[in-house]
């Protein structure tokens, strides 16, 4: 019994770690790794913090011929190929630099990488840094690109995305970037020096009457190298105000990254995760969900029992309905009743202790605008 509990809580850090932790090992990106993705209907990217549910179910596909693919080699440059055009990278110390880009009309390198992230990286972690590039436009004009990049990983909870079982333990990366661009009729660039560069590209971004706003969100899942989903929201500053441009979402087949090769690190983190399943550590967390109505929209509900017979409920409203929670035994008896009452839109946490009972079976019934949905729980 010892060597049980024992490898369960040593199964149990080994998923936390994981799950929380972008490390160079499991996810830094590789050469010759090449991935498909599907462009989805644009949502938005939802709540920040901890225990949050990500629901990607409803979103239809738009295109499912897009591919991405790594070249190069990291510690110098490594080239992110997508949509005709590379994105180029550097691994340096324990960053991830952007250094440039280029295509068929634009070719940008940065005199001043950004730093997209660092390694590791773990939930409430962030970073920021400003930016410079010089480059060409049209192979006529002259064009400098700057602006200001931040990242925080802001979220970890749980992802659901169509035909795909619940995803726990995502954590959600959230990139930041605020760009400006000139324009030169010849090669007259803004010439500072590097270490005085920070400071002017401050000043340029106070004063430019117009500038690119990118958000761009990122879903780790434990056992996978790169997201497995990402939205992009992209905006203009102009003068003041704010001009929505071009929203979009993309959806990477967890089986495309079962795939890669030579990747034994992840691999281990999905047999492990694997076989605990096997195990019947159910205890760990169940989900359900229901719709109570076109009419009502949607209330997702998350709930985790322990072997102590904790349960914890966790709610997500997509807008107000009228709740209401009853627990019983399988004979019926009500050990839990939380009387109808009204509910807003957002998120809710709530403890039940069920210790005192000598079953190890329960119903949960929720109740919503009238509609019922009952679900039998279990505590191993």
């Amino acid at each position: 019994m010892k060597n049980y509990i024992l490898l369960f809580l040593l199964s149990f850090v080994f998923i936390r770690v994981s799950a929380q932790e972008l490390s160079q090992e499991i996810s830094l990106p590789r050469a010759g790794d090449i991935l498909d993705k599907t462009q989805l209907d644009y949502t938005t990217s939802g709540a920040s913090g901890g225990e949050v549910i990500w629901d990607f179910r409803k979103q239809t596909v738009r295109d499912d011929n897009y591919k991405v693919s790594y070249s190069g080699k990291i510690d110098s440059i490594l080239c992110l190929s997508e949509s005709r055009t590379q994105y180029k990278y550097r691994f340096s110390g324990d960053s991830l630099l952007f250094v440039g880009y280029e295509n068929a009309n634009i070719r940008i390198e940065n005199k001043l990488p950004a730093v997209t992230l660092c390694y590791p990286f773990v939930y409430g972690d962030s970073i920021g840094s400003y930016f410079y590039g010089e480059g060409s436009y049209s192979h006529s004009l002259g064009i400098s690109s700057y602006g200001f990049t931040s990242t925080v990983a802001d979220g970890l909870g749980s992802l659901l995305l169509p035909g795909v079982d619940t995803l726990r333990q995502v954590l959600r990366i959230r990139h930041n970037q605020y760009i400006g661009q000139v324009y030169h009729a010849d090669s007259k660039f803004m010439n500072d020096s590097i270490s005085c560069l920070p400071d002017s590209v401050r000043q340029w971004l106070k004063h430019d009457p117009a500038r690119w706003h990118v958000v761009h969100c990122q879903w780790y899942v434990p056992g996978y190298r790169y997201p497995v989903f990402e939205t992009f929201e992209n905006s203009i500053y102009k003068f003041g105000s704010l001009y929505k441009h071009f929203n979009t979402a993309f959806y990477y087949p967890l089986t495309e990254q079962c795939y890669l090769a030579d990747d034994p690190e992840n691999r281990i983190i999905r047999d492990r995760l694997a076989m605990l399943d096997e195990r019947a550590f159910k205890q760990e967390s169940n989900d359900f969900s229901f719709t109570s109505g076109g009419q009502y929209g949607n209330v997702l509900l998350n709930y985790m029992l322990t072997s102590e017979k904790q349960l914890t409920l966790h709610y997500q409203v997509d807008e107000p309905v009228q709740l209401e929670v009853i627990i019983t035994t399988i004979s019926g008896i009500v050990l839990y009743h939380q009387p109808v009452h009204t509910v807003s839109n957002g998120i809710y946490t709530e403890q039940v202790n069920l210790a005192g009972q000598g079953e190890n079976e329960f119903v949960l019934c929720t109740i919503v605008n009238g509609q019922q949905e009952s679900q039998k729980i279990i505590c191993y």
